[in-house]
């Protein structure tokens, strides 16, 4: 994230032909929600982290970020010294990037300013007390970026305050508004802005006690975390792992499951897991040009939007259960597209 926000000096024409795209992969992993923390952990957010975590340590090119810190909490418990001296190289390396790092993401809706400070600081100081920080690119400032990209209702002046005063170099959010927002951001290219959140004298952290450390870069998904992770044409699909999601019907599961959920109907049982969606097609010689169009008719519908580099989000709830294969099928379009500049119009993929 902190990467591809250096680039931005370097930007070019929105007329230019050559693309500059930045894949990020994440896994967005909420702290319960349809299931309980268990239910999550047993299912998805355990194999995404195992898979994860080894799939970076024998690349050193692949990256991913993560938010959420109480997984880390569960993963960190349950693991062995092997598996933990595995994430503090790939952390070190930067390949591993805490991004917001509270114990969850913050509710925008409900929660004062000070709930939010409490939630990221529970979660930074966990980083601190198992020395995940120290092992950071820059240990004094581990986490460098914020990333509230699951607000329901728009967005909270609060929390960019807040990102703000942590220090961060950017905020992350995903796209929250209405019609004719959506219409005039798109027009005026306005996806990405220098924030003022608080314009008071008495506000928090307003612009008068703190001159211009109470702004932000701040880039808004344009459409939703998962938009990549999304695009499909029916057989290829920029997914390949197996879909973590709700039962379309609540069926019952054996008692010894019922710790699993909320309520003993909503149980989670491996064997009837509704898939949602069905993985995309492997990327072979025979498609892979197919793919590759795909993600630059993707890129080259949102070079309008921005100023800079294009940010791609790639990933979803609960997604890179089986990482290795994610990771292995993403590489060759990247490759393919990389190696063909002449057929890609000099277009660069990282």
């Amino acid at each position: 994230v902190a990467a591809a926000l250096t680039t931005a000096s370097g930007a070019h024409s929105v007329h230019d032909k050559a693309l500059d795209l930045w894949i990020l992969p994440h896994a967005h992993c909420d702290v319960g929600w349809l299931y309980t923390v268990e239910g999550y952990w047993k299912y998805a957010v355990r194999d995404i982290l195992n898979t994860v975590v080894e799939a970076l340590d024998n690349d050193s090119s692949l990256r991913f970020i993560w938010s959420e810190i109480k997984w880390i909490q569960m993963w960190w418990d349950e693991v062995e010294e092997e598996q933990k001296e595995q994430m503090r190289r790939i952390v070190k390396s930067g390949q591993f990037e805490f991004v917001g790092a509270g114990w969850s993401q913050a509710d925008e809706v409900t929660t004062t300013w000070f709930d939010q400070v409490d939630n990221t600081l529970t979660g930074q100081d966990y980083l601190k007390s198992i020395g995940l920080s120290k092992s950071c690119p820059q240990p004094d400032r581990c986490v460098r970026v914020g990333w509230q990209i699951d607000m329901f209702a728009g967005y909270s002046a609060a929390t960019a305050s807040l990102h703000a005063m942590n220090g961060y170099d950017a905020t992350y959010m995903r796209w929250a508004g209405t019609d004719d927002m959506f219409t005039k951001w798109t027009d005026d290219h306005a996806f990405e802005f220098v924030w003022e959140p608080s314009s008071s004298e008495t506000g928090l952290a307003s612009n008068k006690s703190r001159g211009q450390g109470n702004r932000i870069f701040t880039h808004i998904m344009r459409h939703n975390y998962g938009d990549l992770a999304g695009l499909s044409n029916g057989t290829l699909r920029f997914t390949w792992d197996r879909d973590f999601f709700p039962l379309t019907e609540l069926e019952y599961v054996e008692e010894e499951e019922a710790e699993y959920s909320r309520q003993f109907k909503h149980g989670v049982n491996k064997d009837t897991v509704t898939v949602m969606s069905t993985p995309g097609d492997a990327v072979n010689d025979g498609n892979v040009a197919a793919y590759a169009d795909m993600l630059l008719d993707f890129t080259r519908e949102r070079r309008p939007n921005f100023q800079g580099p294009i940010l791609a989000v790639w990933g979803s709830d609960y997604r890179f259960t089986e990482a290795q294969y994610m990771y292995g099928n993403m590489s060759k379009i990247v490759n393919h597209i990389n190696d063909n500049p002449e057929t890609y119009d000099n277009t660069t993929v990282r």
